[in-house]
């Protein structure tokens, strides 16, 4: 099979788990909007519609950071508001400094969309990794956390991990680039599938 060809493949197989996905996420509205936004782009990628794609790549990048913020409330569920915001803090701290430590590097041409996109994708998502990075550090070290959302800040952690590699591989490289990180992103959304209890689930262990 052709490698463009495996690549729209694996891009149907993502689109359906992010489907799936979905109502599961509804408690996490930022979590939620993000795999909505990334159905939108995944949609566009397999239409050939690549300026709707482009488009929306920054509203997907931005809600992948309001995401991550959104995991401390889950992740330090049992701790308290005030432990809560100073671990916050301390993580948009972090994420600022990896922001700019990938910016030191200057702007860099891809030419798969405008500079414009790739920029504001590229420094998105290097904040959300450092504080995902900060969060789960201090989850380890001071052993507090709820384990389910601890597991998916790590989930979601990878997932932007990969996001950023994907963008710093060269335009040579790009399809069997974008292979793999496709392989992640199914492998990530069907992490959150067997993480995530279902919608009717959580209702009932609501009341």
């Amino acid at each position: 099979m052709p490698v463009g060809s495996a690549n729209f493949a694996l891009a149907a197989v993502v689109l359906a788990l992010k489907l799936f996905l979905i109502p599961r996420a509804l408690p996490m509205p930022a979590f939620a909007l993000y795999l909505v936004a990334g159905c939108v782009t995944t949609s566009s990628y397999l239409l050939g519609w690549q300026p709707i794609e482009a488009a929306w790549m920054p509203v997907v990048a931005i809600l992948g950071v309001l995401a991550a913020i959104e995991s401390t409330r889950w992740a330090l569920g049992l701790q308290s508001d005030e432990e809560r915001a100073a671990v916050s803090r301390w993580c948009v701290l972090f994420g600022l400094v990896v922001c700019a430590s990938q910016r030191a590097g200057g702007p860099a041409a891809y030419p798969q969309y405008p500079e414009l996109v790739y920029e504001i994708r590229l420094t998105a998502t290097a904040f959300g990794i450092g504080y995902l990075a900060a969060l789960l550090g201090f989850c380890f070290a001071a052993s507090v956390g709820v384990k389910r959302y601890v597991i998916h800040a790590a989930i979601l952690l990878v997932r932007l991990g990969a996001v950023w590699a994907l963008l710093l591989v060269p335009h040579r490289l790009w399809f069997p680039a974008d292979l793999a990180g496709g392989a992640v992103n199914a492998l990530t959304l069907c992490a959150w599938l067997w993480l995530l209890p279902r919608r009717r689930r959580l209702l009932q262990g609501l009341h």
